[in-house]
């Protein structure tokens, strides 16, 4: 509620209000920026833990010679070594994917004025995925 007796503000300077927009602008484009990072970071998590899980279940079906297991409803037939190998195929992919996705959302990014440099995570989900080639290669050749 107002007073009766209130002034109205006064509307501010039209360059003051062009500033403000464009210092908002680049607010904003920088949150994008950092949005696209973090999902990079998420999309790293869920991988290593894909790859992680794969090599360990591929790994301990090795180890404990169990061929096969059961599906859900009893269907099928699957192998540790192929679920490990399909969980690390998947992680590796998906990683690769996630990289591939944020240097495309920065170049679309750069495109529209917003510099933004390739960050710590980009070149860390690089090198993850070249541990989840090696992961899967030490499942086939039973490292």
């Amino acid at each position: 509620m107002s007073e009766p007796n209130a002034l109205p503000m006064a509307a501010p300077p039209v360059e003051h209000a062009t500033a403000l927009s464009l210092q908002r602008t680049n607010l904003s484009r920088e949150r994008t920026c950092w949005a696209a990072e973090r999902t990079l970071m998420a999309w790293i998590r869920t991988a290593v833990s894909m790859i992680g899980f794969g090599f360990t279940i591929g790994k301990l079906g090795h180890a404990l010679q169990i061929g096969a297991f059961k599906g859900l409803l009893g269907f099928a037939e699957f192998s540790f070594r192929g679920l490990g190998y399909l969980l690390v195929s998947v992680g590796t992919a998906s990683l690769l994917l996630a990289a591939l996705q944020y240097k495309r959302r920065l170049r679309a990014l750069d495109e529209r004025g917003v510099r933004a440099e390739y960050s710590g995570a980009f070149w860390v989900a690089l090198l993850l995925s070249l541990l989840g080639i090696f992961a899967f290669g030490g499942l086939v050749l039973r490292f």
